[in-house]
């Protein structure tokens, strides 16, 4: 830039250009310099481009030629701009909400694409929602990213805008007890299901099904069986298998019904007595008959006892297992 009406001979130096008022704009420093654009033809046949000082005691004005000069001007340091960086909402997925605010400063006409994100646990950057998209390129056959312009302004207005994802992990329950299939309305004994990071899992399905026999004691985590059961599930954190458990009542009831031979070889109830033990334990059916006998004398005498069940089968030591639900009863005979 000359000026308007600035003119000089061709062959000669402008040294007596006349520069104009200038304030370089926020955020740029300027020494007072000025330059100029030129391009061409290398001998190479290559074409070149390129700002030059401009020196007017040494720049040897052209034929016919329109002399632009710009400022020189330096970028500033130390200017300050923001970002902003929003997480996914777990209430509302696909909708955003501010995590973490960070000030931060830098160059004037900086770009600060993707180089101050950050990590956050359970979250993922997501490059196209934070203004980044991915557009096909011919010649390279690819799916090339293109990045959006963060340059820092200088005034320091720039705020940029990043967004990061929920990750999704992988939770499996199973129930350890053979007995649950037949209690739950679940169909296996097992369940899958994807979770957001954060998410709080589903005990119900599990928890709520009541074995008769047995209590809900906990939750075994998988991928580290030798810790202490877990009361209640923790939150989504990552990949994870748990197993519901269940242990065996102590206070199972189950009854056992004393028969003895009658004169006309048929059996009849002389005694029936209840007990409680812990489910799938077995019973000595030989130390209660002992103990019947020893406690009722009058009612046993001149009885012996035979077998341990009512099909017949002449088995002293016959032993039965507590079945949960006080579901098993059992017959003791005795012949005169």
């Amino acid at each position: 830039w000359l000026g308007e009406g600035q003119t000089f001979v061709e062959g000669t130096h402008p040294t007596g250009i006349q520069y104009p008022d200038y304030t370089p704009p926020a955020g740029y420093t300027w020494e007072g310099e000025w330059q100029y654009y030129q391009s061409g033809v290398n001998e190479d046949g290559s074409y070149y481009h390129e700002y030059l000082l401009f020196d007017p005691e040494t720049y040897v004005m052209k034929s016919f030629e329109y002399l632009y000069l710009e400022p020189v001007l330096t970028p500033s340091s130390g200017i300050p701009y923001t970002i902003n960086h929003y997480i996914e909402s777990l209430e509302k997925p696909g909708t955003y909400e501010l995590y973490q605010t960070d000030e931060k400063t830098g160059t004037t006409g900086e770009d600060r694409s993707n180089l101050d994100t950050i990590t956050i646990d359970g979250f993922q950057y997501n490059r196209n929602r934070s203004g980044g998209y991915y557009y096909y390129h011919p010649y390279y056959d690819l799916m090339l990213a293109a990045q959006p312009d963060n340059i820092i302004q200088g005034d320091g207005s720039l705020v940029i805008e990043y967004y990061y994802d929920r990750i999704s992990y992988g939770v499996s329950l199973y129930a350890d007890n053979i007995n649950f299939r037949w209690y739950s309305d679940m169909e296996g004994e097992s369940s899958y299901t994807q979770l957001p990071y954060g998410s709080t899992i589903d005990e119900a399905p599990f928890r709520d099904v009541e074995i008769p026999g047995y209590r809900f004691a906990g939750w075994r985590d998988e991928l580290n069986p030798d810790a202490p059961l877990l009361a209640t599930l923790p939150i989504v954190t990552g990949r994870a298998i748990y197993s519901a458990v269940w242990m065996p009542r102590d206070d199972t009831p189950y009854t056992v019904t004393h028969y003895i031979m009658q004169s006309d070889g048929n059996y009849e109830a002389a005694l029936t007595e209840s007990f409680t033990g812990t489910t799938g334990a077995t019973i000595d059916t030989k130390a209660i008959a002992d103990a019947a006998i020893e406690n009722n004398p009058e009612l046993f005498k001149s009885v012996t006892y035979r077998y341990a069940d009512d099909r017949g089968h002449y088995d002293l030591e016959q032993n039965y297992t507590i079945l949960g639900g006080g579901y098993t009863k059992i017959g003791l005979y005795y012949n005169r």
